[in-house]
């Protein structure tokens, strides 16, 4: 969901603007404020599928198992994600106390910290595949040996971490937010583009139901109320300007926007990667359209957001766009009935059957997997 906080008075914030004019460096505020929240997300997005492309195709043997989403599963996402959205805004409502908001932020947090460590620990991974064995800490006393990129990691998320329960700033909250879309995308595997398909369907009807209709239902915005009842690092905080009275004001984002269309994503990379394997194509262009999609579907949000002075469900933008996007792509190149066919193998045949698996994973060369990191 995109949203912005309640503005101030109008009279009194249309003086301040103008006066804001006259500042050196204000100029171009608005487009700024506004680009960050299409491009940081597309960036988010973008190396997250590529991270989950390299994952996926290295070794069978020496990779950690990846859950694969089939498309049964991606059919109760949308029945599940409204039952935990509801569970909070009934818990805050009813039991509203501050201990338990402090505790559903705390875990909140400590998910964000572990997404930031374990992101350095991949990054740990790809310096040890360039440039040989890691250098460890070791500590015979307590029979203990650490990596110091395993430890630098845990060392960054605990302190970014804290920073943000204390001062609740605004860089430390999208670090930390994009730590854990991050760590989302490359952790799940779409099945097929079917199953794509099904996810972004039924999460489009899950964000236009509670931000449209739960006001009506339920007395106020679920979506709204729980995004403001838990200070987490639950959403994107973009800069917007400085409402007149020296208080940064925001545009927000919610995790969900990006992690959802990140998994689908990921998914065209990996179909990328395969007909690149064939020798059937030269580029990511089901990854590079999609992104391009969503950006695009981002800049819709904004403007829409803007016309209509109410929160948005991005996604209710984003998924006709990226699904329109690459069945484009595939139409154009002849490539439907290929894509929707071609499937991902689950865990347990990654594990047991190698030789099956082989056949069907996407064998990329070391030059492709170079351009999975450009």
């Amino acid at each position: 969901m995109l949203s912005s906080p309640q503005k101030p008075d109008k009279e009194w914030l249309a003086k301040s603007a103008t006066a804001a004019k006259n500042l050196p460096g204000t100029r171009f505020g608005w487009f700024q404020s506004h680009a960050h929240l299409v491009l940081l997300p597309a960036m988010c997005v973008m190396l997250a599928s590529k991270q989950s492309l390299w994952l996926f195709t290295e070794d069978a043997s020496s990779r950690t198992a990846t859950p694969v989403l089939q498309r049964e599963d991606a059919y109760w996402f949308p029945v599940l994600g409204s039952g935990v959205l509801f569970g909070l805004f009934a818990i805050l409502k009813f039991l509203g106390n501050d201990w338990l908001k402090q505790a559903i932020a705390a875990l909140m947090v400590s998910t964000c910290a572990f997404g930031l460590a374990s992101n350095i620990d991949a990054f740990a991974q790809l310096v040890r595949n360039k440039r040989g064995a890691p250098v460890y800490l070791r500590l015979p006393s307590l029979a203990l040996e650490i990596a110091l990129l395993d430890l630098l990691g845990m060392v960054v998320a605990s302190v970014l971490a804290v920073t943000y329960v204390w001062t609740k700033n605004w860089i430390a909250n999208n670090l930390l937010g994009f730590s854990f879309c991050l760590l989302g995308i490359r952790s799940v595997n779409l099945s097929s583009y079917s199953t794509g398909v099904v996810l972004l369907s039924g999460l489009f009807l899950y964000d236009v139901f509670w931000v449209f209709f739960s006001q009506p239902v339920f007395g106020s915005n679920v979506m709204v109320s729980v995004a403001k009842g838990v200070e987490a690092p639950n959403k994107l905080m973009l800069p917007r300007d400085f409402g007149g009275c020296g208080d940064l004001q925001f545009n927000m984002l919610g995790l969900g926007d990006i992690a959802v269309p990140g998994l689908f994503l990921a998914f065209l990379a990996k179909w990328d990667a395969v007909k690149m394997a064939d020798v059937s194509s030269k580029s990511f262009v089901y990854l590079n359209s999609a992104v391009v999609a969503y950006m695009i579907s981002l800049a819709t949000t904004v403007m829409v957001m803007m016309v209509f002075q109410h929160p948005q469900p991005a996604l209710l933008y984003i998924c006709p766009f990226v699904l329109i996007a690459s069945l484009a792509v595939a139409i154009a190149r002849g490539e439907l009935p290929d894509l929707v066919a071609f499937s991902l193998p689950e865990d347990s045949e990654a594990k047991g059957d190698n030789e099956e698996h082989n056949r069907n994973e996407p064998k990329v060369s070391e030059d492709d997997k170079s351009g999975v990191h450009e």
